[in-house]
């Protein structure tokens, strides 16, 4: 940290890149009739995928918050006993069910971006992306759910300090990554 704001405080750089306010047009090389899709695209798909991360949220909200929570972790924790895995069952349950409460809101912005001429491929690929994507979802928040338990086992009384700096670092890290 010291030695990035050393650095943010004592070498002298331009963060715009030498960019100044209306220097350039975003627009520019990009024909009307283009530009007008992309405009058509954004203002078709955008409540549709408003809607997606709005449901699987409150799905998830839903769960931690109501009872329906706590019966779902009842039903898992009867049927598995080692506890790791009862704790990945559960978050992948939860995960599940956010998938496929916001996959109707997820249909909707598929169907608007094939009206604004903007995929090509049918429903089987669609599908496959779109399962490829909640393995995705499982494999990280096994991981988070490994980890939690690997540090709170290991770490009896320090175990949430140690995994705040940890998040803060991948969090920091993965804002230098994307930004360059």
């Amino acid at each position: 940290m010291a030695l990035a704001a050393g650095w943010w405080l004592l070498v002298p750089h331009d963060p715009t890149g030498g960019l100044r306010p209306g220097a350039g047009d975003p627009t520019a090389g990009i024909d009307d009739g283009d530009l007008d899709r992309i405009h058509l695209y954004g203002a078709l798909v955008r409540p549709f995928e408003a809607a997606t991360l709005v449901l699987s949220t409150a799905a998830v909200l839903l769960l931690g918050l109501t009872s329906a929570g706590a019966r779902l972790t009842t039903r898992i924790a009867a049927r598995v006993r080692l506890q790791s895995l009862r704790a990945l069952l559960i978050a992948f349950a939860v995960v599940t069910i956010a998938w496929a409460v916001s996959l109707p809101a997820a249909a909707a912005s598929r169907l608007s971006t094939t009206r604004a001429g903007g995929l090509s491929g049918g429903w089987p690929a669609w599908v496959a992306r779109r399962l490829l994507q909640l393995g995705q979802w499982w494999a990280l928040t096994g991981l988070a759910v490994l980890l939690v338990r690997m540090s709170a086992r290991l770490l009896r009384r320090s175990w949430w300090v140690v995994l705040t700096r940890v998040v803060f670092v991948l969090v920091l890290g993965g804002s230098v990554v994307s930004a360059g």
